[in-house]
């Protein structure tokens, strides 16, 4: 990892806008939770599960070099997406332990369990990010299969970690007290950042020596599934909602591309699209759909498709470069009066 790419991913979370605004609003939240009495505790512990899972999307994020998408009202509900949470469990475990060999073995077993947690905690969260599996985040097998893979490179996260711990963390108490929640935050999303892009330059995305701990049962998948996927429809709602429909479909599009189910996914989510208030997205999302259906020479499915859409819109049509394909499935599956509209449409 050069020292140009790492002054890069070490900068990242204040070069790009959403992080950035995330970060901001965390901060803001964080300090209107410190001055709210009672309910800031409530609103503290909000804010923390929602903290939590969004560095861990982000760490995801950077692992697979994609673009962080800004955290929505889902991120701030405890139900769904138990593993973005488990850092929570790993720190306190992780802090519980430093404590106990600092309780029976004094500086030295304090000093111990530090160095252990920074070279232990870059590893189970990279490891986490990638299988979505708690049980695996604390496999010790995992995570020399990550060291091993990363080589030398692995020194850079821990090393980060290390300077946050000794030497910028202590820092934080000179600061204005409005100014060190603010710090931390900087200091926390730059230690992912800069893990990401450290496990990124490995292609360990599509590694497959990492392996979730146990195969997970076709109900279980199901159910997985169906909890993902109203996470990912509740957060584009949440764009289409502001007239971002762009947004929403992109972040659609992205879990689709790694969905392990995309057929059953993209019928999924225009479904459940159509009982949005607007109907708009859902056409728009169609015309991809049957991209996709007509590609793979499912007739049958596309001309139900484009039925569906016409009867929400009349107006509705394929996109140019579908036309001929579309109106080849309405040919084979002998819809003449499909067919008759779609060779108008072909004129216009």
């Amino acid at each position: 990892m050069s020292p140009a790419r790492l002054l890069q991913a070490a900068l990242y979370p204040f070069s790009n806008g959403v992080v950035l605004l995330a970060m901001l609003s965390f901060w803001l939240l964080q300090v209107l939770a410190s001055a709210a009495g009672l309910f800031g505790l409530w609103l503290l512990v909000v804010l923390v599960i929602a903290l939590l899972r969004f560095q861990v999307t982000l760490l995801e994020d950077r692992i697979h070099e994609r673009d962080p998408q800004p955290p929505g009202i889902e991120f701030f509900s405890i139900i769904g997406n138990a593993w973005s949470l488990f850092p929570a469990v790993l720190l306190a475990g992780l802090l519980f332990f430093i404590l106990m060999l600092g309780t029976n073995f004094g500086g030295a077993g304090l000093l111990l369990g530090q160095f252990l947690f920074v070279l232990i905690f870059p590893a189970a969260m990279i490891v986490l990010a990638l299988t979505h599996s708690p049980l695996e985040s604390v496999n010790p097998f995992a995570h020399l299969r990550l060291v091993r893979r990363m080589g030398i490179v692995y020194v850079v996260p821990v090393a980060f970690l290390a300077l946050n711990l000794l030497v910028f963390a202590p820092l934080q108490k000179h600061m204005p007290a409005v100014i060190q929640p603010a710090a931390a935050l900087a200091l926390a999303f730059m230690f992912v950042s800069v893990a990401g892009s450290a496990a990124s330059a490995f292609g360990l995305a599509q590694e497959v020596d990492i392996h979730a701990p146990l195969d997970v049962p076709d109900e279980q998948l199901a159910a997985d599934l169906e909890a993902e996927r109203s996470r990912i429809l509740n957060h584009a709602y949440g764009f289409a909602s502001r007239d971002n429909r762009a947004g929403g479909l992109q972040h659609i599009y992205a879990w689709l591309a790694q969905d392990p189910r995309p057929a059953e996914g993209w019928a999924w989510f225009f479904n459940a699209m159509l009982r949005w208030e607007r109907n708009d997205a859902a056409l728009f999302f169609g015309q991809h759909y049957l991209h996709r259906l007509l590609l793979v020479d499912e007739h049958v499915a596309a001309v139900k498709l484009i039925m569906r859409c016409r009867m929400l819109d009349e107006t509705w049509k394929p996109d140019a470069d579908d036309l001929e394909a579309a109106i080849k499935a309405a040919q084979i599956c002998r819809n003449e009066e499909l067919q008759v509209v779609l060779e108008r449409a072909r004129t216009r």
